[in-house]
């Protein structure tokens, strides 16, 4: 693979998760590898021959029960914390200039998509078929909603300073 092709790839920098947490913008607060292990290993780790990944995490528990309920409300704070990590925004929403982005190329995004989260519900119309499930099983796009839900939670969390706060009880990753 060409380091052409290889930059082209829509893969956040590895800096990027030892960088403190979008969502709790204070000196103490936890790393974004700290904010996503947890919820990436209760999706993952749920068979016994899995054990060494969760010991590598540093979790040392038997594996987590699936709840299709708590793995929905899971993957919807992933999708959404990701969306703010590659659509950062400034903390009045506005866009934040990308690495190596023009300003004309900054410009011709905002005409398209005034703010980061009207590019959020842009990419989440993009899946049709999981819309029209949501749709015959729950009334309404429940997947959109509850992600533009969360994703206005961190929001609020990074602006304000405060650590976003899960609905999920126990939090991810816990008993």
């Amino acid at each position: 693979m060409s380091y052409f092709i290889l930059r082209q790839l829509p893969v956040l920098s590895p800096d990027c998760f030892g960088k403190p947490s979008l969502f709790a913008a204070h000196p103490s607060s936890p790393t974004v590898q700290d904010w996503l292990v947890p919820r990436v290993l209760e999706l993952t780790y749920t068979a016994h021959d899995l054990v060494s990944l969760a010991r590598d995490c540093g979790y040392d528990q038997p594996p987590f029960l699936w709840d299709d309920e708590r793995r929905f409300e899971i993957r919807c704070e992933l999708d959404a914390a990701f969306f703010h990590l590659y659509l950062p925004c400034e903390p009045d929403g506005s866009w934040r200039k990308a690495e190596g982005e023009t300003p004309e190329q900054l410009t011709a995004l905002k005409r398209h998509f005034p703010q980061p989260r009207d590019a959020v519900a842009y990419i989440l119309d993009q899946f049709p078929i999981v819309r029209q499930k949501d749709e015959r099983t729950h009334g309404s796009y429940r997947t959109k909603e509850c992600i533009l839900e969360i994703y206005d939670a961190l929001f609020t969390a990074q602006r304000s300073g405060r650590p976003y706060q899960t609905k999920l009880n126990p939090p991810p990753g816990s008993r």
